[in-house]
């Protein structure tokens, strides 16, 4: 029971400090060019220790006791997620060939996952194609 005790310590730490968070008033304001720096500064400390206490621990329990192929498909999930924005960037950087690669590798993707296949593919298989957002704006001109 030790565990539990220590989660719902640290659950009761993170609640503390997230009503402490919105029932302080603001103080005087130290720079005009940021009016909300006190607020900003709790919320800081705030995500702070909710880093400290709940994600960091999540993180570490994950990529200590996850097999690998659920780690590895909870990261093709994710990637292929990503691949349909790189679609709509490519798309709007006027590269109609990139973007139809990118949307047919999602929709391959999305298809062998339905049908139950196992979701590791060889990088040589779809290689994606990332793209920085901002470089969006560049090519267009």
């Amino acid at each position: 029971m030790k565990p539990l005790k220590t989660i719902c310590q640290r659950g009761a730490v993170v609640l503390c400090m997230l009503l402490s968070a919105c029932a302080t008033p603001m103080a005087e304001r130290s720079d005009p060019r940021d009016p909300y720096e006190n607020l900003n500064r709790k919320v800081f400390v705030v995500n702070q220790v909710f880093d400290q206490v709940l994600l960091k621990p999540v993180a570490r329990g994950y990529s200590n006791y996850a097999p690998n192929f659920v780690q590895t498909t909870i990261g093709n999930f994710f990637g292929n997620l990503a691949d349909v924005w790189t679609a709509v960037n490519n798309f709007l950087q006027g590269k109609p060939r990139e973007g139809i690669q990118d949307t047919g590798r999602v929709a391959v993707n999305t298809v062998s996952v339905l049908r139950a296949w196992p979701m590791w593919q060889p990088s040589w298989v779809f290689p994606s194609i990332r793209k920085i957002s901002g470089r969006r704006w560049a090519s267009g001109g």
